[in-house]
C-alpha cells in the first residue's frame, strides 16, 4: 500500500489504488490514504515521453482547502483577542 502520489487532505505518501478504468483521454483511479482514511480520483494521461496526472476533483479540494485556511485563520484571530483580553 504505497504510492508516490501524496494524499490531498493529509499530503501522507501511503495510498492504494481501489479501482482502475479505462478513460477517454487515459486511466481514472480511485484511490484511498493509508493514513487518514480520504478519498479522491486521479485520472492519468499518457503523452509521448512523459505521463501527467490530473485530479478531477482538484476544485473541490481547493475549495476546501481554502475552507480549512480560513478557519484556522480565524481560531488564530479568535486565540490572539481571547490573550489580547486578559
Amino acid at each position: 500500500m504505497s504510492s508516490a502520489i501524496p494524499c490531498p487532505a493529509c499530503n501522507g505518501r501511503k495510498s492504494a489504488v481501489r479501482d482502475s478504468r479505462e478513460h477517454e483521454l487515459g486511466v481514472r483511479r480511485r484511490r484511498v490514504c493509508g493514513w487518514c482514511g480520504y478519498r479522491w480520483t486521479t485520472l492519468e494521461i499518457a503523452y509521448t515521453g512523459r505521463a501527467i496526472l490530473e485530479r478531477e476533483s482538484m476544485r473541490r479540494e481547493m475549495r476546501h482547502l481554502q475552507d480549512k485556511i480560513t478557519q484556522y485563520g480565524q481560531a488564530v484571530k479568535d486565540l490572539l483577542d481571547a490573550l489580547g483580553d486578559e
